[in-house]
């Protein structure tokens, strides 16, 4: 998908979705926090300390990556950067990553 936008040549139903209002921002959340869930959850919910919150191993990593990913786009003349996509994308990996947390922690 992401070699798609960078050619701006997403699939038509993606670009319906995009062009609702908040339809990128949510698209976003939704894709980064699945992804956010499914590394959490592979890695067993495995979690860094910092004072007395739990800090997702596997969140930190997707954190990373879409960092990385968002800064690029700023170098691609069919994409945009844009902080309101990194933080819609920030949402999605806390989300997902919480739940994947709470659901590997309840398992018995």
């Amino acid at each position: 998908m992401i070699i798609r936008a960078n050619q701006g040549n997403l699939p038509p139903l993606l670009r319906f979705y995009a062009n609702l209002p908040l339809g990128d921002k949510v698209g976003h959340g939704l894709l980064m926090g699945t992804l956010s869930f499914l590394v959490n959850w592979a890695w067993q919910g495995q979690c860094w300390r910092w004072r007395s919150w739990p800090i997702p191993k596997g969140s930190v990593v997707v954190l990373a990556i879409v960092t990385l990913e968002e800064l690029s786009q700023g170098f691609i003349p069919s994409r945009s950067l844009s902080w309101s996509d990194w933080f819609a994308d920030l949402g999605g990996i806390v989300l997902g990553g919480w739940l994947a947390v709470r659901l590997t922690r309840s398992r018995p």
